[in-house]
C-alpha cells in the first residue's frame, strides 16, 4: 500500500447510490482498516470543533 485510500462521498450525496458507497467502504476497511472521507459536506466549524 502506497497511500491511505480516500473515499469521496460527493457522488453518493448527489446520486444516492448507497450500496456502492457501502461496498467500497467495506472493502477498504477490510483491506487496511482505515479510510479518509472527503466530499462529506460537513460544515467547517463542526470539523474544527471535532479536532479542538
Amino acid at each position: 500500500m502506497d497511500k491511505v485510500p480516500a473515499m469521496d462521498l460527493a457522488a453518493f450525496l448527489s446520486s444516492g447510490d448507497r450500496a456502492a458507497v457501502v461496498s467500497e467502504l467495506r472493502d477498504e476497511y477490510e483491506r487496511i482498516c482505515f479510510v479518509v472521507v472527503c466530499g462529506h459536506d460537513l460544515p467547517e466549524r463542526l470539523l474544527d470543533r471535532a479536532f479542538a
